[in-house]
């Protein structure tokens, strides 16, 4: 009788040459550089997460990805297809609806680990298990990214490289929402508060701070970003991402 270690051996052999060379090189999580969508390769399926989830079976060649997946509506399979470029952990795809534009995503283990891929930074975050996941809408945070660097302490959000242009971020990431906030602002909110005061409540910041920063340092900081027009201050502590929470949800305790 084969030992247990061996037919977990094999099983492992076998599923690793179920994939061409194309699509083992692109098997794994990518994330949308707007940080609104991720795709999900594994040998068995293709899970995309956007507005909803959707489970498709896919095949790819060295410059195209297949798709098919059931209408949630009426049950009918679906095909769809995606022209794509690979370059290291970059994804660049285009639709075949639209082949002007081009989406661009980011290879990582999980959702953090790509927004410092994405904004260049090593941190290491501290773990608080006692914490939940906070519901508030990702989009909405404009982040700050504190950093020890070989024992030198850098600071800067994902705008800048300090915190000396925060006024300036805000208007960038106001920017960045648009249309979606004024659409949301002006059909639901402009006659109960002025836009200051929609900014207080909705925009915030989402601190990332490496592990074993002084927390005399970490006042400082907080201190600056409460004389700014943004309020709401979260602190964003290690998140294990599942599937039963949104990719983008993260573990925060407001400050």
């Amino acid at each position: 009788m084969k030992s247990k270690l061996t037919i977990l051996l094999t099983l492992l052999i076998l599923i690793s040459c179920g994939r061409n060379k194309f699509e083992k090189k692109i098997l794994g999580k990518w994330y949308d550089i707007r940080e609104t969508g991720q795709l999900e390769f594994t040998q068995d399926s293709l899970n995309i997460w956007e507005l909803t989830s959707t489970k498709a079976k896919w095949k790819a060649n060295e410059k195209e990805i297949i798709y098919e997946f059931k209408d949630v509506f009426n049950d009918s399979i679906k095909n769809n297809s995606l022209k794509y470029k690979l370059h290291n952990d970059t994804l660049f795809i285009k639709t075949s609806k639209d082949s002007l534009f081009e989406f661009k995503f980011i290879k990582a283990e999980n959702f953090t680990d790509f927004i410092f891929k994405k904004n260049n930074v090593i941190i290491n975050l501290e773990d608080n298990s006692d914490l939940d996941f906070e519901g508030v809408e990702n989009k909405y945070g404009l982040k700050i990214f504190v950093e020890n660097k070989n024992g030198i302490i850098k600071i800067k959000s994902e705008y800048s490289e300090n915190l000396e242009n925060l006024e300036n971020d805000l208007e960038k990431i106001l920017f960045d929402l648009s249309p979606y906030f004024m659409n949301e602002y002006n059909d639901l909110h402009t006659e109960r508060f002025t836009f200051k005061q929609w900014i207080r409540m909705n925009i915030y910041y989402s601190l990332f701070i490496d592990e074993g920063i002084p927390e005399s340092r970490i006042n400082s900081i907080v201190e600056k970003l409460r004389k700014t027009k943004i309020r709401k201050i979260y602190r964003v502590y290690k998140t294990v991402e599942t599937e039963f929470v949104d990719f983008n949800n993260l573990k925060k305790i407001k400050l």
